[in-house]
């Protein structure tokens, strides 16, 4: 805010020091002419002051060379060389400065560092307290220098206008006999001039007009679209409109009248018309107390919050896309705890949601084991389509997305899947895994939409039917219980729709039984095709089991041809792997030194023995296991959970990442 000249907070100081009485005998003095003799020798200003008694005082004062304050000020009368007050000569002299020679003072700080002497005697101090002519509280008074002056003065005033662009009136006033000077009101003076004079015949002519409103301003910041996903906050001041104005007239001034809805810190709601100033542009229209409209009048400023961190803001500062959504859901929480807000136009209204569950799920082809789909959240002209959804979120890193005048947060579980768009046909494509990980976002089929066969092969590839003709295990000599034979079924149906698989059954029930049975029944399937596809197992242990593992598999599985992979010369071992060998046998310490080699083939079958092993996903044994590539992985443990569900959620994000989020 621009501050008021430097001579015209001099002379509100030095009124604020000076008793009224002595400072309207000062504006008598210097009215009547009995300033005299001002004589500037560099930095000494001195003048006399007569009175109407006839005698003469000498004031003068003395500036610091910078020229910027007050280094002492003094009068030769009684009431400062022995009270220390400022005088009515003090008075007089500023006054005459201020009017005749303001270049003398013009540089001076208003805000001195000098304050009137105290007087060191303590008979001269009694006699002080004793005097009658104190000083008043400078907060009791109930104006300022200048409308002290112009109420001594009233009747010398000739004029009053309101120069083009200003917020200032301009008094024209014959301060002295024949003497016609102009002088500038602050803004607060000017509106308590106005009001205190609201019909005044003083006004020209072009600026009757000008009144005084009994309506409050206030500083806050103004928040507005101006754009579908761009918001602009402002610092203005807002003024609430009374309901007698001539609406008509504020619009032919060019006042832009806005309905808003106000919060305060106190979360006070009211939506009212407005009319707002812009900070960046009206700096020179605010007071301390009260505020100018342009061409309209003044109104009074119920709180000045120039000194605030509100006044830190910057003048404009604008939000897009996510940035813009996240204020609107923060409640614009920020701004309010500095000071009152207006939401504008649609702003009123517009909120952050969740969004609504998957309302359909339409199936539109299957091929190859690919599904095209075109999930959609809520229902009607508010629906979402997902791939949308998903585009925000990959393409453009969106957490958010506005549709109609809400914004929606996009889920966590749409930002972590990494599926095939069409964008062209907004769809996604998706595998069985995909499949299955909608179905657990929706919780049923019942969701999904499309033809009967598709809709069959959906439930084929996701639900398990036990009902299905046994897997080819002959070659083995696996002889299997029947619950075993039920678990190597599971394990065959989770290999034909490359889904990974958790076994966590009791120790002694056979895990390693069904582990090689599945085994064989993908190397007696790669052998039946047309090319012969040569098998490649990977089983992984504890070393105290690798012996173990050897040994079972030597037993009831022989074709499997099991190659311990351990020790010093290990690495000449994989080059046997498909010729004499179909399994590796080795342990959690040999994958976490030998990632490299084992993580660049492609395994028909990974075993993971023991695997709680892999519980926890900040091992760098975790990390490795998950850069091997298989078309199925396997999970034996009779301890899937040792100490907390997190444990068991590694695990699963190690077979089906992201399928529990």
């Amino acid at each position: 805010m621009k501050k008021n000249p430097p001579k015209s907070d001099l002379l509100q100081y030095f009124y604020e020091q000076i008793s009224e009485d002595d400072w309207l005998d000062g504006v008598d003095y210097y009215q009547e002419g009995l300033v005299e003799n001002v004589q500037a020798n560099h930095s000494l200003i001195v003048a006399t002051i007569s009175s109407h008694s006839g005698k003469s005082s000498e004031a003068r004062f003395k500036v610091h060379p910078n020229g910027k304050v007050i280094q002492w000020i003094e009068c030769s009368c009684k009431k400062n060389r022995s009270y220390g007050l400022y005088c009515e000569h003090i008075a007089a002299l500023i006054i005459h400065l201020n009017h005749e020679h303001p270049k003398l003072i013009e540089n001076l700080d208003g805000q001195l560092p000098i304050k009137p002497k105290i007087p060191r005697s303590r008979n001269k101090l009694k006699e002080l307290e004793d005097s009658t002519r104190k000083i008043e509280n400078p907060i009791e008074r109930n104006k300022s220098a200048s409308q002290s002056l112009l109420s001594h003065l009233h009747g010398s005033i000739q004029g009053i206008t309101l120069p083009s662009n200003s917020s200032q009136i301009r008094v024209n006033l014959e301060i002295k006999n024949g003497h016609l000077t102009n002088y500038d009101l602050t803004i607060d003076d000017s509106a308590r001039f106005i009001k205190s004079n609201p019909s005044s015949k003083l006004l020209k002519k072009e600026n009757a007009h000008i009144k005084f409103f009994e309506s409050d301003a206030e500083m806050g910041s103004l928040i507005y679209f101006t754009s579908k996903e761009k918001i602009i906050v402002e610092r203005v001041i807002g003024i609430k409109l009374p309901s007698n104005i001539d609406q008509k007239f504020l619009k032919l001034k060019k006042l832009k009248i806005q309905e808003c809805k106000k919060i305060t810190s106190n979360f006070e709601h009211d939506i009212s018309e407005y009319v707002f100033l812009p900070l960046k542009s009206c700096t020179y229209c605010v007071g301390t107390e009260f505020v100018f409209l342009p061409n309209i009048g003044y109104c009074r400023l119920k709180m000045n919050l120039f000194q605030s961190p509100w006044a830190e803001l910057p003048y404009t500062k604008t939000y897009k896309n996510d940035e813009a959504a996240k204020l609107v859901l923060s409640s614009f929480e920020d701004y309010i705890s500095l000071a009152p807000i207006w939401l504008e136009g649609d702003l009123k209204d517009t909120q952050v949601k969740k969004l609504p569950h998957l309302s359909n799920i339409e199936i539109h082809e299957e091929h190859k084991g690919w599904f095209s789909l075109s999930p959609r959240y809520g229902e009607g002209e508010t629906s979402i389509s997902m791939t949308k959804l998903m585009l925000e979120a990959k393409k453009n890193k969106r957490k958010f997305v506005k549709s109609e005048d809400q914004w929606f947060q996009i889920p966590e579980f749409i930002a972590q899947q990494d599926w095939e768009l069409d964008e062209e046909n907004n769809h996604i494509k998706v595998d069985t895994l995909g499949l299955m990980r909608l179905k657990a976002a929706v919780g049923d089929f019942d969701k999904f939409v499309g033809s009967g066969d598709i809709l069959k092969k959906i439930r084929n590839k996701t639900e398990f039917d036990p009902n299905v003709p046994d897997p080819d295990i002959s070659g083995s000599k696996l002889s299997l219980r029947s619950y075993q034979n039920e678990g190597l079924k599971w394990f065959w149906w989770l290999y034909k729709n490359n889904i990974h698989g958790l076994l966590a059954d009791d120790m002694g029930l056979g895990k390693t039984h069904q582990a090689m049975a599945i085994m064989s029944a993908i190397q007696n399937e790669n052998e039946s095709l047309p090319s012969s596809k040569t098998s490649q197992f990977l089983v992984i242990c504890p070393t105290t089991v690798l012996d173990h593992w050897e040994d079972k598999i030597n037993d009831f599985a022989p074709n499997l041809k099991p190659l311990k992979y351990h020790g010093r010369l290990r690495a000449k071992d994989l080059k046997l792997l498909g010729k004499d060998h179909h399994t590796i046998v080795t342990s959690y310490g040999i994958l976490l030194r030998d990632i490299k080699r084992l993580k660049e083939k492609n395994w028909d079958c990974i075993i993971l023995d023991e695997a709680h092993y892999v519980k926890n996903n900040n091992t760098s044994t975790y990390k490795a296991a998950c850069h091997l590539r298989s078309q199925i992985r396997l999970c034996l443990t009779g301890t899937p959970m040792e100490n907390h569900l997190g444990e068991l959620k590694n695990l699963f994000d190690f077979l089906v990442p992201g399928y529990l989020g």
